[in-house]
């Protein structure tokens, strides 16, 4: 049920493909909410459906059921069919970054497209906004001229975060936003996500397999596994307290879930305590 409170909210949210054998569930009536100012992460193993969820909140996969909220308000499916200020309050910003880009465009050009998209009239202030949007992810406007492979892997990021905030947005939706970097780089970029969220008092949907980013990052947790929410509450409530077995597995597989992927697959979603 939606929240006053609520800054997003999805209620049975089902995604299906057509696959070779038949249907796909991708997402299976998920229901969850994002509070204004607050960290969630969604956790599970490839193929869990965390992915596809983030892709319909945004609108970039259809729904095949469920209800979309924006502080209270409804919010459409398909991405085209939302308002410009409906648009404007989430951002995305993608595990990689190169493919996100066109890589005959100057960084200027990259971070020009969103007002573009984005502005039903002229913005007078429009050709200062790539440089002000650089200043907010610590790259200096000499960047402006480069193209995307003439940057490093943190800095690519850097700038898709600043494309992601071209609209001022309220929630970043970020799907595993870090897993491509290198551990150094990757603590720059979560320590910059999380200046970001304090200054600017954002909402952050944090899509990732990597427990020690949750750790770091998280108020809240939600687990999927197959394509369902098993459970949701605070982080230390889930990694404490562990609602079922599943959770209490994939929290065994620290710091990182990349190393065990394929021993998960297969836990059954049962209870902690049911025979």
């Amino acid at each position: 049920m939606t929240t006053a409170s609520s800054l997003l909210s999805a209620q049975g949210v089902s995604v299906s493909f057509n696959g070779a054998r038949g249907r796909v569930d991708a997402v299976r009536d998920v229901s969850l909410d994002i509070q204004p100012g607050e960290v969630l992460a969604v956790i599970g193993e490839s193929g869990s459906g965390k992915s596809t969820l983030a892709r319909a909140l945004l609108g970039m996969v259809p729904m095949r059921s469920g209800q979309l909220h924006l502080d209270g308000e409804h919010l459409a499916a398909d991405t085209r069919r939302r308002t410009l200020a409906q648009k404007r309050r989430i951002g995305m910003i993608f595990q990689d970054s190169a493919a996100a880009f066109n890589p005959r465009f100057t960084i200027e050009r990259i971070l020009l497209e969103p007002f573009t998209l984005m502005t039903s009239g002229k913005d007078p202030h429009k050709a200062q906004r790539p440089a002000e949007l650089l200043d907010k992810v610590r790259l200096s406007s000499d960047f402006l001229s480069r193209y995307p492979h003439e940057l490093s892997g943190g800095q690519r990021q850097r700038v898709g975060i600043a494309r992601a905030l071209a609209g001022d947005p309220d929630l970043l939706i970020c799907d595993e936003a870090v897993s491509a970097l290198d551990v150094s780089v990757q603590a720059q970029i979560l320590n910059l996500l999380s200046d970001l969220q304090e200054e600017g008092g954002l909402s952050l949907l944090f899509i990732t397999h990597d427990l020690s980013v949750v750790e770091y990052l998280a108020d809240r947790v939600a687990v999927m596994f197959r394509g369902e929410l098993l459970e949701t509450g605070s982080l230390s409530e889930v990694f404490d307290a562990p609602k079922t077995d599943y959770t209490h597995r994939l929290l065994q597989a620290v710091p990182r879930l990349d190393d065990f992927a394929g021993d998960l697959v297969g836990i059954a979603p049962e209870p902690l305590g049911r025979s």
